[in-house]
């Protein structure tokens, strides 16, 4: 069975607990940004609505956006 990395750096073989954990800090940043959520695993990868302009965040620079965001 594969593995999964999750954001905390921890693996899963369960593909829904993976989604559902990255959605957790993925979700919050896009809506936020007023983004689309692309990809994820490495890094987030995010694309402006209604543009083709994308781009990624690092697990790290992610849980600071979300921090900031729940303050």
């Amino acid at each position: 069975m594969k593995k999964h990395k999750l954001p905390n750096g921890e693996w899963t073989d369960d593909i829904v607990v993976c989604a559902t954990e990255w959605n957790k800090l993925a979700k919050p940043i896009a809506e936020a940004l007023n983004c689309d959520i692309i990809g994820f695993n490495p890094d987030i990868h995010l694309i402006e609505k209604g543009s083709s302009i994308g781009f990624k965040l690092s697990v790290t620079i992610a849980n600071r956006i979300l921090k900031l965001i729940n303050k």
